[in-house]
């Protein structure tokens, strides 16, 4: 065996080598991204304060945003969403039993705009809905008590969303901070 060959049979040797750890490293961040995302669905579901202790608090739902209470009822809470330069991006409306989301009338955002259709209604709001349909599925939970929601709109530009059977006092925090934030991305990407 010649100096040419010994050293294609190394190098060989060594890309086999290199490929196994190569699979290795890949079957390694396959785990690790699977247990981020165990990790986010529980800091989802155990860890949110709610929208309604952030305005007792007169915390907002990041740096710079606010919530600001507008009026409160016995059983109701009317949140303005302002983005985190001031705009104002719509309004909230928390009942027992439903979530009324309304933009502001100052900006037309489309329905089928992302991230509205692909992050708010696909991600939060179908996920919260297969998520509750599964607990049917298992007997855990009633049907009328699935969480259900409309999209109400002209010509392709939200007006209403309408979120029944929340049930889950920390699903108002999800779906107000969800919203905030795909409003003010909306509005972001009309503005340039």
């Amino acid at each position: 065996m010649g100096l040419e060959e010994e050293e294609a049979a190394f190098l060989i040797k060594m890309k086999k080598n290199y490929m196994k750890q190569l699979e290795e490293k890949e079957e390694e961040i396959k785990g690790l991204k699977f247990l981020i995302k165990i990790i986010d669905y529980y800091l989802s579901s155990k860890s949110f304060v709610t929208a309604k202790e952030k305005l007792k608090t007169g915390e907002g739902l990041r740096g710079g945003e606010k919530l600001v209470k507008k009026g409160i009822g016995k059983k109701r809470e009317v949140i303005d969403l302002v983005s985190s330069d001031g705009s104002h991006l719509g309004v909230v409306t928390v009942d027992e039993g439903s979530i009324e989301i309304v933009p502001d009338k100052d900006y037309e955002f489309g329905v089928n705009t992302s991230p509205f259709s692909v992050f708010f209604v696909r991600k939060v709001l179908l996920g919260m809905k297969l998520m509750d349909e599964n607990a049917r599925v298992r007997g855990e939970l009633n049907k009328k008590d699935v969480l259900d929601f409309k999209i109400e709109e002209i010509d392709n530009k939200l007006k209403r969303v309408l979120i029944t059977n929340y049930r889950d006092p920390k699903r108002i925090n999800q779906i107000v901070r969800a919203a905030k934030w795909t409003l003010e991305t909306m509005l972001k990407k009309r503005e340039r």
